[in-house]
């Protein structure tokens, strides 16, 4: 999403990443990953809940890809590290909404590394 983000700028369209991290651990965060939108906190999962993300089973969380992914990141002597209580269960999604608020898009993620790819995002805007 950050590299193609000029794409959404492009064509009117406001970029935000929500997630359910308290707000503390969000400092900095845009930043670190020099992402050029805003992100949002929502510890209470009021959006969760609202769009319908549930959280996920073991395999769901433990998918293949995820493992390969944290080997990959092993063997590049890189330790992966999440704070004590971080909610790997929780599944993400990404949706569009129009400026009447209305839902043109919606992916919920069933698996942790199930993301749509950006030229989809892309395309379901409204023209």
């Amino acid at each position: 999403m950050r590299d193609r983000w000029k794409d959404f700028e492009d064509a009117g369209i406001d970029v935000l990443s929500v997630f359910f991290e308290p707000p503390e651990r969000l400092v900095g965060y845009a930043e670190h990953f020099e992402l050029p939108y805003p992100v949002a906190s929502d510890p209470e999962r009021a959006a969760y809940r609202a769009y319908g993300l549930l959280k996920g089973s073991f395999w769901q969380i433990w998918h293949p890809r995820v493992v390969v992914r944290y080997a990959v990141l092993l063997l590049r002597g890189r330790r992966p590290r999440a704070p004590a209580d971080a909610d790997l269960a929780q599944m993400g999604g990404d949706f569009l909404i129009d400026e009447t608020g209305t839902m043109v898009f919606a992916h919920r993620s069933e698996k942790a590394v199930d993301r749509p790819p950006v030229d989809a995002l892309l395309q379901a805007l409204p023209a």
